[in-house]
């Protein structure tokens, strides 16, 4: 059993190991190895043990239009796939902004209950069109989960079906439910009691705090100290690039990316969501992030490594970064954001230089007192 688990594991880790995008096909060849080595064992504890490769809907929309939550539960599904809500698997904040990134607890206790381990190989996928899967991938890679084992796959559900890829029929009830808010904080209560009592830690997986993200509070100091530095104050014309030396004077770069659309960075028509004042932050490129995407399946990135690169450079934008430069990168509420870095990454980037305003647009663009321009 022992010899069967490592030339499963060297076969997974041999077609997956540090790949950000997965090919349609490698992802079945691999759901299928794992699946076929599971109907070898009669085993079902160690079965589940060994299976190593987790797929996870991702799916997000923006509107009522399509919901990914309901589409993953009325099926059709990729077999065994679990369903990540980053509205549900998420920090509720006072303010109501929309899909914050959930504290470690609360992400481990969601791991926990889909039976997702750090020592899995995590597959994120997305329906056709959504072009926000993005955040779900990278909800994974900020909440600690191993780069080496998060993927994403090149290719949507619809692309897995034509492939023949294995799938629970439409009208099928999943494997695993959806986990929502509410489910998670019941969980974490009840684990924080089992623990005081017992002495341990009932949360088994890792969660870390991300690192590489920026907060509201840290992107004003650090604009404060651009426009301190420049004679234009907030004039975006004169100075594209923000120094970020508020903190500890270590002279690292900061280019600050706006994702939005041109006009929505310009202020010339309204947010999607109402009451937001309109504009960009002083300083900002703006790259549109649909630039990025195949127009023809908007779940994955253009398949030209040179386009994407050309496009993020007419933005402005140098390539490679420098050692001492870093990209943060904002949209409207910090999904589509993450469709830039997924591109950034898949050229090479350096991952610790790539950062997320998770607050974005929804929340800038609704406090009275934070600086924009049009």
């Amino acid at each position: 059993m022992t010899t069967t688990t490592t030339t499963s594991s060297s076969f997974i880790d041999s077609i997956l190991d540090g790949k950000t995008l997965v090919s349609v096909e490698d992802a079945i060849a691999v759901h299928r190895h794992q699946h076929n080595n599971d109907d070898d064992d009669d085993d079902d504890d160690d079965s589940n043990r060994r299976r190593r490769v987790k797929f996870v809907d991702g799916s997000w929309f923006l509107g009522s239009e399509r919901n990914g939550r309901r589409e993953y539960l009325d099926g059709p599904r990729i077999v065994d796939a679990r369903f990540v809500d980053i509205d549900e698997i998420a920090t509720r904040t006072s303010d109501g902004l929309p899909h914050m990134l959930p504290s470690p607890s609360l992400f481990g206790v969601a791991m926990d209950a889909l039976d997702i381990s750090v020592d899995d190989h995590v597959v994120v996928y997305g329906s056709h069109d959504c072009m926000f899967i993005a955040r779900g991938y990278f909800q994974f890679r900020l909440m600690g989960h191993p780069q080496n084992k998060c993927h994403l796959l090149d290719g949507s559900l619809n692309d897995w079906i034509q492939a023949g890829g294995p799938i629970e029929e439409k009208g099928t009830t999943p494997k695993y439910p959806v986990i929502t808010y509410e489910d998670a904080v019941v969980q974490m209560t009840k684990d924080a009691t089992t623990s005081t009592v017992g002495g341990g830690t009932v949360i088994k997986y890792p969660a870390k705090t991300p690192r590489t993200v920026v907060d509201m509070n840290e992107l004003k100091s650090i604009i404060s100290a651009a426009q301190g530095k420049t004679s234009g104050g907030g004039d975006d014309d004169k100075d594209d690039t923000v120094h970020d030396d508020d903190e500890d004077d270590d002279g690292t770069v900061t280019i600050l990316v706006d994702v939005r659309s041109r006009a929505r960075f310009l202020g010339q028509v309204d947010e999607p969501r109402p009451g937001l004042r309109l504009g960009h932050m002083p300083g900002a490129k703006n790259l549109f992030f649909m630039d990025l995407l195949d127009p023809n399946n908007k779940v994955r990135l253009k398949r030209s490594k040179h386009e994407l690169e050309q496009i993020v450079r007419n933005a402005g934008i140098t390539l490679p970064l420098k050692s001492n430069e870093r990209i943060v990168a904002t949209c409207g509420s910090g999904a589509t954001a993450c469709v830039l870095l997924l591109a950034l990454d898949v050229l090479g980037e350096n991952p610790h230089q790539l950062y997320l305003y998770d607050g974005s647009w929804a929340e800038w663009g609704s406090h009275p007192d934070t600086p924009i321009v049009c």
